[in-house]
């Protein structure tokens, strides 16, 4: 009965890996030897019956943009045992360009690395799915920005670098309200922490005390964090203040005089 339902087991998780795409393989240290799942030559378009894997046809497949990273992760992980998980894109047999993604675990024997071994996976859909998203959000007008669940930017468009005076590189990953501290104490923050919660967009006009100027903001519920968009508007702002004080100015001198006053306007 155990027997059996270890088979089933197997023939499940052998069934999930082939839906998404999933081989594993390992470097074997000592005797130089490199082995790849039949889903792990698919992703490659070798054939596991003739091609024999090493280390260095293995690297080869790299996109030329990408071997130095992963020839760096590897070195680093046989000389420290760290562990590692990166996406790059490899050109296959047939030389076609396949997104992949590399998860790596070392095994250490008296601090010297004896082999590397993990998973490999086909993410080439996701990432071109993920990439014309960015580039949408990067050509849009108005700034933008997504922070997760734990208020951490993930993604800075290029408007949102203008009006906010900092490099997406610089902002990723931080927290939006370390980052940008002069904003952590004002409404903004109940109002991004409400939508999160209720899953429903509002929108707003915002003074930042960090610049002094106003935002009009769309924010949406976006994995458990918020997106927002937004503009400056403080010209316009000001505009209608001054507007705003004009009419005031004008409505107190009316009031101001003495006499009988009257105003007609022709209709017609």
């Amino acid at each position: 009965m155990k027997a059996n339902k270890q088979d089933s087991n197997i023939f499940f998780y052998h069934k999930a890996s082939k839906l998404a795409r999933i081989g594993n393989w390992e470097f074997d240290i000592a005797g130089n030897k490199v082995y790849w799942s039949n889903i792990v030559h698919e992703l490659h378009e070798t054939n596991p019956k003739t091609f024999t894997p090493d280390l260095e046809t293995g690297l080869r497949f790299y996109r030329e943009d990408f071997r130095s990273m992963v020839n760096d992760t590897l070195q680093n992980s046989i000389e420290t045992g760290a562990v590692f998980d990166f996406e790059a894109v490899i050109i296959t047999k047939k030389k076609n360009e396949r997104w992949v993604r590399a998860i790596g675990n070392v095994e250490m024997i008296h601090g010297k690395c004896q082999r590397i071994y993990g998973s490999f996976q086909d993410i080439h859909a996701y990432k071109l799915l993920e990439l014309q998203i960015r580039e949408i959000l990067g050509s849009i007008s108005d700034a933008f920005y997504a922070v997760d669940k734990n208020w951490k930017f993930t993604y800075f468009n290029k408007e949102a670098e203008n009006l906010l005076l900092k490099k997406a590189e610089d902002v990723l990953g931080k927290n939006i309200w370390e980052l940008f501290p002069a904003s952590a104490d004002t409404p903004i923050r109940k109002i991004y922490q409400r939508v999160a919660r209720s899953k429903r967009k509002e929108s707003f006009e915002y003074y930042y005390p960090g610049d002094g100027k106003w935002y009009e903001i769309n924010t949406y519920p976006s994995q458990g964090g918020v997106s927002a968009y937004f503009k400056n508007i403080d010209e316009r702002k000001h505009a209608a203040e001054e507007l705003e004080k004009a009419y005031q100015e004008k409505i107190n001198i009316l009031e101001s005089i003495g006499d009988a006053f009257f105003m007609l306007t022709k209709i017609g």
